[in-house]
């Protein structure tokens, strides 16, 4: 009703010289195109108009395809059509069904984006970090260890780490480097005391 008319409902509008208001509105139903108007309101209002132009039929299972064959043949002069009553809802939700299916495509797209994006950052994170991966595998970290930190974030504070650890145990001593301190067993620095 928001699409087909622009009104909502307790809305009063103009319309071929007569007012109507929208008291209510039928929800997925054979009728959502239609203003339904009661008979007699509508015999006051457009008596110039003959017969009526819509027909809601039962028929039998197995029957649907002689009874529409029969009632199109005989009553082709006055234009009568028969829709199956699926049809019909069917196109009243193909518009809804092309913008779901629109979104759902899109949002399929972003995740597809979203998540070769979070790979590009992973990626560059890990090409970035090279030499405190190598640091973390020197000092004994398993290849399955490493996998789980990268998307954590944890390889610089673990390289931090193992750089201290590595200090406190000697470490490579380079051409010009102070070798570090060792505590004793008292906790007391080798040339403290």
């Amino acid at each position: 009703m928001t699409y087909s008319l622009h009104r909502k409902l307790g809305e009063d509008f103009e319309a071929g010289g007569v007012r109507y208001r929208i008291v209510a509105a039928l929800d997925d139903s054979l009728f959502q195109s239609e203003l339904i108007v009661s008979e007699q309101n509508f015999l006051r209002l457009f008596s110039d108009s003959e017969g009526y132009s819509f027909f809601l039929l039962s028929v039998p299972a197995g029957r649907e395809e002689a009874v529409t064959r029969t009632l199109e043949d005989s009553l082709s002069d006055y234009g009568f059509e028969v829709q199956p009553a699926a049809a019909r809802l069917a196109a009243f939700h193909r518009v809804e069904n092309t913008y779901l299916s629109t979104f759902r495509a899109l949002g399929g797209l972003g995740l597809v984006l979203g998540t070769v994006g979070l790979a590009a950052v992973l990626l560059r994170s890990v090409l970035e970090r090279r030499r405190e991966l190598a640091l973390l595998r020197a000092v004994g970290y398993r290849a399955r260890d490493l996998a789980v930190m990268v998307p954590g974030g944890e390889c610089e504070p673990a390289a931090d780490r193992a750089r201290h650890r590595r200090r406190m145990r000697g470490g490579r001593r380079g051409p010009g480097r102070v070798p570090p301190r060792r505590p004793l067993a008292h906790g007391i620095p080798r040339g403290a005391a």
